[in-house]
């Protein structure tokens, strides 16, 4: 790993604090992943409703990213990433305390609302404090971060509904205590006085500049593309793990989930250096292979190749984002990082709610097999058009070039 100029210890307890932040937004995020299988045969909840409480998730975080992206960047990143947590310990205390549908609902509405108010201002707080301010090493840290984030809510949610007493309610305990532990976290690391541009808290791109919102346009593909990937595995993961490939250990199937974030992870750490457009059109293959070997395990019912399908996923996925996000992230007005930053998670949780609805209803009406079937290949014809696009948008974003001063005028 490249060696870095030593930082203030405040700066370090800042960036590592804030890349603890985005463990949990996708340790939130992926929290009722393994449970969704478990509410489905014990509640006796079809796969529309189960698709509806995970979408309403994505939903509301990419409206909170709408409406308040840039809200760090006019208050502070302390303030938001609080009030974000905050929001967060009330989703996930409505998980740990349901007794039926609509406490679900309740926590994933107040999940995506945490979520949404801390992803983009988390990202940008590693910018910040980034050692050296090398962006690249940032953005392998905010990938690694959000990986390690999901292999723990898939591997810790797949145990304790296996062996714990209470399998409806134990892995959102767990995640409550975190959440308080992060919040004294940041309540003491994050700095209290940050330099406050004059931003609206409304999410609006006519308030970037012409350059930079030509460059998170042009980055959102590739990032839409791994959140339609990791749709898949988050929100029927679980369940194909269980219905199709006939593998009832959630323990297992958690494994097996993580797997994915922990490929991924890796993927990152060693890609973070690799040219843009290579990187986005490797991505797009492995997702594209990825998708036809779910396909394959979904009709033949194996567990083999579910795991390979899992791989693969992990690879597309990791040079997919990071990729688009590196595209943001080296070429951000400074001004403005968690607004830029915010507009490109918003396109990936949008395209991540449209695509687990599309996928609940299809299963409701077609049977899991052939939803999941339909699904992946026409999820592979998208990634497969992200990787053709590769070339002329990496090349019109200025794929590994230096970051230029950015035109302050508004479009």
């Amino acid at each position: 790993m490249t060696s870095h100029a030593p930082i203030p210890p405040r700066s370090r307890a800042a960036f590592w604090t804030a890349a603890c932040v985005i463990v949990q937004t996708l340790w939130t995020s992926a929290a009722p992943a393994m449970s969704y299988a478990w509410y489905a045969h014990a509640w006796h909840i079809g796969n529309t409703t189960i698709s509806a409480i995970f979408a309403a998730y994505p939903v509301v975080v990419a409206l909170t990213l709408l409406g308040l992206g840039g809200m760090s960047d006019a208050i502070g990143r302390r303030t938001t990433l609080l009030l974000g947590l905050a929001a967060s310990i009330a989703g996930v205390a409505s998980f740990a305390l349901a007794q039926s549908v609509v406490a679900l609902f309740v926590g994933r509405l107040f999940m995506g609302l945490g979520v949404g108010l801390a992803a983009g201002p988390a990202s940008a707080a590693l910018l910040d404090h980034a050692p050296a301010g090398d962006r690249s090493f940032a953005s392998a840290i905010n990938t690694c971060a959000q990986a390690f984030g999901l292999a723990a809510a898939a591997i810790a949610g797949g145990a304790l509904i296996e062996y714990a007493p209470d399998p409806a309610h134990g892995t959102f305990r767990l995640l409550l205590l975190l959440l308080a532990a992060l919040f004294a976290a940041c309540w003491v690391c994050l700095p209290r006085t940050e330099r406050v541009v004059s931003t609206p808290t409304k999410l609006r791109t006519a308030r970037l500049s012409r350059t930079t919102r030509a460059i998170a346009l042009r980055a959102a593909p590739p990032v839409m593309s791994a959140f339609i990937v990791g749709t898949v595995m988050l929100s029927l993961g679980a369940q194909i793990a269980r219905e199709l490939v006939h593998s009832q250990n959630m323990l297992v199937n958690g494994v097996v989930i993580a797997s994915f974030a922990i490929v991924w992870g890796v993927t990152s750490l060693v890609a973070k250096g690799a040219h843009r457009h290579r990187a986005i059109r490797a991505g797009s293959t492995a997702a594209c292979a990825s998708m036809l070997l779910l396909a394959v395990a979904a009709q033949v019912h194996s567990l083999l190749f579910l795991i390979l399908s899992v791989v693969a996923a992990g690879v597309g996925y990791a040079l997919l984002f990071l990729s688009g996000l590196a595209l943001v992230s080296e070429h951000i007005d400074d001004q403005h990082k968690a607004l830029s930053l915010s507009l490109l998670y918003f396109a990936g949780y949008a395209m991540q709610g449209m695509t687990a609805l599309a996928l609940g209803m299809a299963a409701s009406h077609v049977g899991l097999r052939e939803a999941v079937t339909y699904g992946a290949m026409a999820i592979s014809v998208l990634c497969a058009l992200t990787g053709f696009t590769a070339g002329p948008l990496a090349t019109a974003a200025g794929d590994n070039a230096p970051r230029q001063p950015d035109d302050r005028r508004a479009a």
